[in-house]
This record gives structure tokens, C-alpha cells and sequence, in this order.
């Protein structure tokens, strides 16, 4: 009865949060969604249906959409024509949907972003939609156009979507200096997908950012009982069993980081890019062959490679790495761009 008495005193100082927890992030009432397909040619085939939707959603004549760092529900962003990567693909989804495309959510396979939100580590995730049409899987992001399915993810229930909805809102009013605000967000995460370990994770962050050290390790270890590779929790209770004086428990959640990122081949290609914008193109080999050796059917990992090579003069390498790009892609068109390269490598070597 008390923690309900505390809610309620807390949404009375945030009026606008107590709307938004009541609010189904995945709802769009009837009358938006068909103002909006009635800008889509709905007679033509489902490819050009989803033309005609990335067009309403990118023209000036439609919704003109614009990223920004905003979580907003879909009837905010088609008015608004601002969001974020998850807002954007909320839109996507129901108005896919309503024009009759199967449209799913997705969790990106790309490095993860951690980001300081004060004096707490906060992950982020990326959210796009892929949509089956006929025996092909799309992809949509936040570009205007659709391309055949390249960026590696997993398909995620609605639930789990919400989840992120609700994750990302609360990591907003974190970085607004508001944790009780952002506590309740996160907690209607996980009233929506318990196994959201990104919600665990950053609830334990708005924990400590309170002063609450004792509550955020029990929300930090639950995070690791859902995932035992969430990186972000084990970095987040390394750092908080420093703050509260156990260095010998820090001191095993940091060598469980570092061997953690050790054997993480994405860990290995983050670092290879880092390198590539320095344009230290020896650290960028090192880097990325540790990665290959870890993960070998990775072609994003020979293409970086091939481009350190080719900035180093080492033409053969360069071929030798566009090669193992080619054979690991994974789709027609990913193939055919390693192979175009390949072709006028082999042009320039033919007019010397």
C-alpha cells in the first residue's frame, strides 16, 4: 500500500509521465493510421506499398521525418515528423500493418552503445523493422529507402518493443537528472517483458544515480541471472562495488569484463574502427584479425580489413580479404558489392 501511495505522489509531479505509463506505445488510433494509408497507392504490390509508406514518411509533402534523441509515441512522430530510431520503427510497423505488409520489430546484431546518463553507464540498443515479402526479407531503417536484409538481428515479440519504448523514455528522464521518474519507466518495461535484461540493467543505473547502492546490486545481478553477458552490468557493478568499498568483488566483475571482451569478436571490430578513424591502419589489422579468429564468417570484418590493407598499399592482402568477404556474404546484393571492388582491383593491377 505504501510503494502505491509513492507512485501516485511521484506521477503528481510528473503529469505528463502519468499519461504516458498508461499509454500503449504500439497504438495509433484508427483514424490516424487511415489518414496516413490514404497517402500510400494501396492497389500496387506490396514492395511498392512500402515505397509508397517510406515516401509519406520521408516526403515534405508527408510527414517529413527528422532523427532526433525523442522516445514519442507513433501519433507524435506523424505529426511531429520527430524521433528516434524506435519511434521511427513503431511507425513503420503499424503503418505496415495497417496497409497490409507483415512487419516486425528487430534488436540490431551491431555493437552495443553504452552512454553516461550522470554518473551511471545506460545501454542503448538499436531498433530497426524487417518486413517478409514474398520468400525475401526487407529491411527498413532510418533511411529512406528499403534495401534486402544485410545488418544481422533478431526478430522481437511487440512486447519486447514496448519494453524498449518504455527503457528508452526512463533513460530520457535519467539523463534529465529525474530517477524516480525514470524508475517508473523502467519498471513498466519489465512489466511488459520481464526477460528485458537492458531494462534490469538500466533500472539498476537510475538505483545507483539515487543513492540506492544496496537495491541497484540486486537489480545488476538480476540483470546477469537474464543475460549473463550483459557487459553493461557486469561493468556497472564493478563500478558500484567500488563506490561502496568491495574491490575484491570489483575486482572479479572487471576480469569478467575484460574476458568477456577478449573473446567478443564485436569487441575486437569496435576497437579496428576506433583505429580506422585514427587511421592507424597497422592497429586496424591487428584488431580485425583478432576478430576474424574469433568469429571467421563475419564479412564486415574483411571488408574494414580489405580498406586498412588498401590504405597501406598491401594489394594482395586487400584481394586475399575482399575474397573471404565474398564467400562469407550473406546476401545477392552484399556479394555483389565485395565483387565489384574485387573487379577493379584487378582493373587497376591489369594497367600497371
Amino acid at each position: 500500500m505504501l510503494a502505491l501511495v509513492m507512485s501516485l505522489l511521484l506521477l503528481g509531479d510528473f503529469p505528463e509521465l502519468a499519461a504516458r505509463l498508461q499509454q500503449d506505445p504500439l497504438y495509433a488510433s484508427p483514424v490516424v493510421l487511415e489518414q496516413a494509408a490514404r497517402a500510400v497507392d494501396r492497389g500496387g504490390n506490396p514492395i511498392d506499398r512500402l515505397t509508397g509508406l517510406l515516401d509519406y514518411l520521408f516526403s515534405k509533402d508527408g510527414v517529413a521525418f527528422q532523427y532526433s534523441n525523442e522516445t514519442v509515441p507513433v501519433p507524435d512522430l506523424l505529426k511531429e515528423g520527430r524521433g528516434n530510431c524506435l519511434s521511427f520503427a513503431q511507425a513503420v510497423v503499424l503503418l505496415a500493418r495497417h496497409l497490409g505488409l507483415p512487419a516486425h520489430f528487430r534488436e540490431v546484431d551491431i555493437i552495443p552503445v553504452w552512454s553516461l546518463k550522470g554518473r551511471v553507464v545506460v545501454l542503448s540498443q538499436h531498433i530497426n523493422v524487417a518486413v517478409f515479402i514474398g520468400s525475401r526479407l526487407y529491411l527498413v531503417d532510418l533511411l529512406p529507402e528499403i534495401r534486402a536484409l544485410t545488418i544481422r538481428g533478431d526478430i522481437i515479440d511487440d512486447n519486447r518493443a514496448r519494453a524498449h519504448y518504455f527503457s528508452n523514455l526512463g533513460a530520457d528522464y535519467l539523463s534529465r537528472n529525474q530517477p524516480a521518474a525514470a524508475q517508473m519507466c523502467f519498471r513498466k518495461a519489465l512489466e511488459w517483458d520481464e526477460s528485458a535484461d537492458f531494462a534490469w540493467t538500466n533500472l539498476g543505473a537510475s538505483l545507483v544515480f539515487a543513492g540506492e547502492l544496496q537495491k541497484a546490486e540486486r537489480i545488476y545481478r538480476r540483470a546477469l541471472e537474464v543475460n549473463s553477458e550483459n557487459m553493461a552490468a557486469m561493468s556497472n557493478l564493478a563500478l558500484l562495488y567500488r563506490r561502496m568499498g568491495k574491490d575484491h568483488l570489483a575486482a572479479g566483475f572487471e576480469r569478467k569484463v575484460r574476458e568477456f571482451q577478449r573473446k567478443n569478436p564485436y569487441h575486437h571490430y569496435a576497437l579496428g574502427l576506433e583505429a580506422f578513424q585514427e587511421e592507424q591502419w597497422e592497429e586496424v589489422v591487428v584488431h580485425l584479425l583478432r576478430a576474424i579468429r574469433l568469429k571467421k564468417q563475419e564479412p564486415r570484418f574483411y571488408s574494414v580489413l580489405a580498406q586498412a590493407y588498401a590504405h597501406m598499399g598491401r594489394t594482395d592482402e586487400m584481394a586475399e580479404a575482399l575474397r573471404s568477404a565474398v564467400k562469407f556474404a550473406q546476401t545477392d546484393e552484399e556479394r555483389a558489392r565485395y565483387e565489384e571492388k574485387l573487379e577493379l582491383l584487378a582493373q587497376l593491377e591489369t594497367k600497371q
